[in-house]
């Protein structure tokens, strides 16, 4: 490690991208750590940097599994650098799979939002934004509801080198067209996006007119360029009080979840779809301590069953 001089360990690969590859790695007492290791493109010396500032950083809430190290390996002849941070303990699964694959409580499902909210909240309260909120970021204690943020490598400030635009479901319409880069504005979104997939069980603005758009019918286009139409230029949400033609696809999980919710929050991600969506600023989108609040009103509104532990 570069700043302390502690040797790691490499044990093996858990996982890679398309910037670089990680490993499990082991201290000399014996602790686990990760070691991202970056893949020779992303050897610069702004990306040093990048990662140099981070590591320097205050950790803005524990959910954050921030780098505190960079690692080199001169003496073996490698090349390139990389960074460590903690290891992530097995309890923690994806979110795609929590949503999916593990059914979740309401109790559990709104302790999960308030700690995302509160996250995101004391990241853009310390001045600095994520740029890349994505399912493959985020992982959930289905237990719990603790998370573990990974890939930190990230954030930034709104106006500093950013190495990433995001993923296109999750990335802001503004963004998607290319007129504005990452920052807290467009995390917002972002930020939505994932609660909505939490609560609802699907995309925001995957609807019927979107999944028409992908049929034989239609005039064949690139998904590139559909991705484009429907995440950028012509975003609709599938509940748009005034626009039904984006309907949620009857059966799919917003179709069926959308009326249980209350309606105070229907009505943040009603905002968060339609004004959120061509009002790119801090004052047009939904703040995520309004969501914290939200979604610790939600949990004291859940009670269980005393006979059916419903």
């Amino acid at each position: 490690m570069v700043r302390t001089g502690e040797p790691l360990t490499i044990v093996d690969l858990v996982g890679e991208g398309g910037q670089g590859l990680v490993f499990r790695a082991l201290l000399s007492t014996g602790a686990p750590l990760a070691v991202k290791w970056y893949r020779p493109l992303m050897d610069t010396p702004t990306q040093r940097m990048a990662i140099t500032e981070l590591v320097n950083l205050r950790l803005p809430h524990p959910a954050f599994m921030f780098p505190f190290d960079l690692v080199e390996s001169p003496q073996a002849g490698i090349a390139g650098f990389g960074y460590v941070m903690p290891w992530m303990e097995s309890r923690f699964i994806t979110f795609s799979q929590a949503v999916h694959e593990q059914p979740l409580s309401l109790a559990t499902m709104a302790k999960i939002a308030r700690k995302l909210a509160e996250a995101f909240d004391a990241l853009h309260r310390s001045g600095l934004c994520y740029r890349d909120i994505n399912f493959g970021n985020l992982w959930i204690d289905p237990i719990r509801g603790d998370l573990a943020i990974i890939d930190n490598d990230n954030v930034g400030t709104d106006a500093g080198h950013a190495s990433v635009w995001g993923s296109h479901k999750f990335m802001a319409p503004e963004v998607t067209r290319r007129e504005k880069r990452p920052s807290t504005v467009s995390d917002l979104h972002s930020l939505s996006v994932l609660l909505f997939f939490l609560l609802m069980h699907g995309h925001p603005l995957d609807g019927t007119k979107v999944e028409e758009s992908y049929g034989w019918s239609s005039k064949h286009r690139s998904e590139e360029e559909l991705a484009m139409l429907h995440y950028g230029r012509e975003p609709l949400f599938i509940f748009d009080p005034k626009d039904t033609t984006n309907r949620p696809v009857e059966g799919s999980g917003p179709a069926n979840r959308w009326p249980f919710y209350p309606k105070f929050i229907r009505d943040l991600f009603t905002r968060a779809f339609t004004t959120g969506l061509t009002d790119a600023s801090l004052s047009g989108r939904v703040q995520a301590a309004e969501w914290r609040d939200a979604m610790t009103q939600l949990n004291d509104l859940g009670t269980i069953c005393a006979y059916c532990g419903g």
